[in-house]
């Protein structure tokens, strides 16, 4: 009896050990996406596919028009795993590895975040959970899927930000990068004067006969620009611009440089002078350029403001805009805000408002010469409503601002990059 009692409570003893031992090993961690202690299960990366189409689309269609999209042929609506892609395979494959590849990094930067005791508040969760339901819709998936990859990408936009606020950036490294891309924060100014050629569609003969001869006519006009200036040039084509041939366009002013078009591949030449004159051909005519001022630096002092933005078909956050905008007229100031959007349930960032971000009427709002701090409104570009409130002048100018906040990305995604080597995030199809 006394054998067996021992036998039992050795049998116990070697059992509690072995559990004990395997609750001591890593648990492993499911999901189509795994790290060390994290994962994307299917569901969610779904989820994100959708939220990548969504954000494409809104992109596009805000900077270049619905047009855009009939281009590259994708219906948002539509079954994407038949679309085919103007990047290969179908819009469905193109957006999925987008998705795989964002994610792959945010699990990556969850395991540097818990390795380093960085945590993200519920606030940070919730305003990034409002965000992806306003762009796929609740309808597209449950919103304990919104609530977990809220989560985890909460907390990687969180460690970014502490890693990106850490680093720092010198007038030497700023003045470095400039040189080195003097370019893209410079600017011209320029006159042009466009030839329209109208012809029939009765044959090859009038198309070229009509084009020939708007050729001439632009090749006269650059001609009489430089010999005798453009304002005495002009008053030769009176007639021509009377009648719509040609439609004249002087004092462009602060033309940025654009990778992507002939024009600046011209007027940011390094032999470029002032009055020089080139000529372009577009679809249906020929333009003139004469440069009136050379490359420069496209720099000013940056403006804050704090905002809140809706796509104008959300009926839900133009109704918040609206309320926030009634009670700002009983009390504008700046405190009231934060406070006016809180009872909406929006965050608000107080941001620097660089012009390229926006449309000519909202920048012109912004950096008007009466502007007020305090001062409120309500915009829309294109398929965006923005309420807006002007906070005062900022200690930065735009080149300053710009290149520092281009080196620190440049940073923080090398970190990333270094990131995904170090943890090994797999990807399970």
């Amino acid at each position: 009896m006394k054998k067996k009692s021992v036998c039992f409570i050795a049998t116990a003893v070697f059992l509690v050990i072995v559990i004990g031992l395997f609750a001591l090993l890593p648990k492993k961690v499911s999901g189509v996406l795994t790290s060390d202690n994290f994962s994307v299960n299917e569901d969610e990366l779904e989820l994100y596919t959708q939220i990548k189409m969504k954000d494409y689309v809104d992109f596009y269609r805000k900077n270049y028009g619905d047009e855009y999209l009939e281009i590259v042929a994708l219906d948002e609506n539509g079954d994407l795993k038949k679309q085919k892609s103007c990047y290969g395979g179908t819009w469905y494959d193109y957006f999925k590895n987008e998705a795989v590849s964002e994610l792959k990094e945010v699990l990556a930067c969850c395991e540097a975040a818990g390795k380093q005791g960085v945590t993200c508040e519920e606030k940070d969760i919730e305003t990034l959970q409002a965000k992806f339901e306003s762009l796929a819709g609740l309808d597209y998936a449950e919103k304990e899927t919104f609530a977990a990859l809220s989560k985890i990408c909460a907390l990687s936009d969180v460690y970014k930000r502490q890693y990106g606020k850490s680093l720092e950036i010198t007038q030497g490294d700023i003045s470095k990068f400039f040189e080195a891309n003097k370019n893209e924060y410079s600017a011209v100014d320029f006159d042009y004067i466009t030839v329209n050629y109208r012809y029939d569609f009765n044959g090859e003969d009038a198309i070229n006969a009509a084009e020939k001869s708007a050729y001439e006519l632009a090749t006269e006009i650059a001609e009489a620009i430089k010999s005798e200036g453009i304002e005495s040039a002009l008053k030769k084509y009176n007639d021509a611009l009377a009648s719509g041939q040609i439609e004249v366009k002087l004092d462009n002013i602060g033309y940025p440089y654009d990778d992507y078009t002939q024009l600046s591949e011209w007027a940011f030449s390094g032999e470029r002078k002032v009055n020089d004159v080139t000529i372009f051909k577009g679809k249906s005519q020929y333009s003139v350029y004469r440069l009136s001022k050379v490359s420069y630096p496209l720099d000013y002092d940056l403006r804050k403001i704090k905002k809140i933005k809706y796509n104008s078909g959300y009926d839900a956050g133009i109704v918040k805009i609206n309320s926030i905008f009634e009670n700002l007229k009983k009390d504008c100031s700046l405190k009231m805000f934060d406070v006016y959007a809180g009872q909406q349930g929006e965050s608000v960032v107080e941001e620097l408002a660089y012009k390229d971000n926006y449309s000519e009427s909202v920048s012109s709002w912004i950096y008007s010469d009466d502007r007020q701090a305090s001062d409120f409104t309500v915009l829309e570009e294109g398929s965006t409503v923005y309420l807006i409130q002007f906070c005062g002048q900022s200690n930065s100018t735009y080149i300053d601002a710009k290149i520092t906040e281009t080196i620190v990305n440049n940073r923080i995604n090398s970190h990333i990059t270094q990131l995904c080597e170090k943890y090994d995030v797999k990807y399970n199809e």
